[in-house]
């Protein structure tokens, strides 16, 4: 596991802990919880590589555009 992975989970089972889980609970808690993080930076990678598609199309369209209109 990474130095990241390892930081997570430490804060997750602090949190966990906080709110009174142990043993197989607070295993159960930091699992779910790493799930839907990772959830969410899957997620945020793919709206950044769609942003990437967008602004690379438009910059094509331009120069198409540009390509017309020097002719």
């Amino acid at each position: 596991m990474s130095v990241t992975g390892d930081l997570e989970v430490e804060r997750l089972v602090e949190v966990g802990k906080t709110l009174g889980l142990e043993a197989e609970k607070l295993q159960e808690f930091v699992e779910k919880e790493r799930a839907r993080l990772k959830a969410e930076r899957d997620l945020e990678r793919e709206e950044r590589a769609e942003a990437r598609e967008a602004q690379k199309e438009t910059l094509q369209l331009q120069l198409e555009i540009e390509s017309v209109e020097c002719s």
